[in-house]
């Protein structure tokens, strides 16, 4: 895959999150034809959402100092529908639950304080379909790790929910700055763009296909030496923004 096919995979799995994010950046477990791929995969139990065939994303990932396990489903039900039922199971298990759950998809937690785990699924809804991740986080107390931020990736004053992810693959490295702000759209952009130029990255930004294009949603690259970097904003509402910042090396 080339250079900036692996940002935006990545970048995909980010935009996705809310203050909780997962990243993955592995290769798809071999799955051999009498082998069930899920079979001891979970340190926990994780339910399976009715009428689906999950498959793992990677066995090991770490997002900042914790570790993590990650995999997908697809199906035809709503992201409201798929986080009812996790949010369900999971607070009858007694589990901590928090959501965010919109049409295009969000994210259900469930901090599991007996094990010491965090339990999520990620929803993204496009063309009829909601893609899901489902994810296993040990020690979700270190994943808010803001010394973990490299020193390349300029964050927006006031930066909450703060989180920083990383993968590596056999071409590449990847880390992401996942956040949210205070600061308007136009702010958050007027910022990236002038510390971007300030550190001497090339902007590399091209148009996007008319379909992609949005008022509340920018997506900047930047390229320096080997590495490039991709921003992507979201507007929440008029005074706060939700900032994924993408850097491969």
């Amino acid at each position: 895959m080339r250079r900036r096919g692996r940002i935006f995979a990545v970048l995909f799995i980010a935009s996705g999150t809310a203050f909780l994010g997962l990243l993955t950046g592995g290769e798809h477990l071999p799955v051999r034809a009498a082998e069930d791929p899920m079979m001891r995969f979970w340190p926990v139990p994780m339910p399976t959402y009715p009428g689906t065939t999950m498959r793992p994303v990677a066995p090991d990932q770490r997002v900042g100092s914790s570790a993590l396990k990650m995999a997908y489903f697809t199906t035809t039900d709503s992201p409201a529908k798929v986080g009812d039922f996790y949010a369900a199971e999971w607070r009858t298990a007694g589990h901590h639950v928090t959501e965010d759950v919109t049409f295009k998809g969000g994210s259900v937690s469930g901090y599991d304080a007996v094990a010491g785990m965090m339990r999520q699924v990620v929803m993204m809804h496009k063309d009829g379909r909601t893609l899901v991740f489902p994810a296993v986080a040990s020690e979700p107390l270190k994943l808010l790790d803001r010394s973990a931020v490299p020193a390349d990736i300029p964050v927006y004053p006031g930066a909450m929910g703060l989180l920083v992810t990383q993968a590596r693959d056999p071409l590449a490295r990847s880390q992401v700055v996942t956040y949210m702000d205070d600061g308007p759209l136009e702010a958050n952009l007027n910022f990236y763009k002038g510390e971007m130029q300030r550190r001497g990255w090339v902007d590399e930004t091209k148009p996007l296909p008319a379909k992609f294009q949005a008022d509340d949603a920018h997506i900047l690259v930047y390229t320096s030496g080997g590495a490039e970097m991709t921003v992507n904003l979201l507007k929440l509402d008029e005074t706060r923004t939700r900032v994924h910042v993408t850097l491969v090396r």
